[in-house]
């Protein structure tokens, strides 16, 4: 992971674990708008499933991913971010579909 404190973005693995992961941003004074009830499902998980808050104006989580790395199945590693919205939003909202 990587996140450092005063800045409002992280970096971490797909497969980090969600109580994993909290502990680590809110020692960088970071949290989500959004927590899951499911403590041990993965980020890529969280993310690409769609979760959601209550409030219609919030994004889903995959709404607040500002970029990513995706290995495709020939080893090739695409750098995902908002300067491609259409990719990126295929990519984090994907319920599942590219095996993360």
């Amino acid at each position: 992971q990587n996140s450092s404190r005063g800045s409002l973005s992280i970096t971490v693995q797909a497969g980090m674990r969600l109580k994993e992961l909290y502990p680590i941003m809110g020692a960088s004074g970071l949290a989500f708008r959004h927590v899951g009830t499911v403590m041990a499902q993965s980020v890529g998980g969280f993310i690409s499933t769609g979760t959601h808050g209550s409030h219609i104006e919030q994004p889903t989580v995959a709404g607040l991913v500002s970029g990513m790395r995706l290995m495709l199945a020939n080893g090739t590693v695409l750098h995902i971010d908002r300067g491609n919205p259409d990719l990126l939003n295929a990519a984090t909202c994907s319920m599942g579909a590219l095996g993360v």
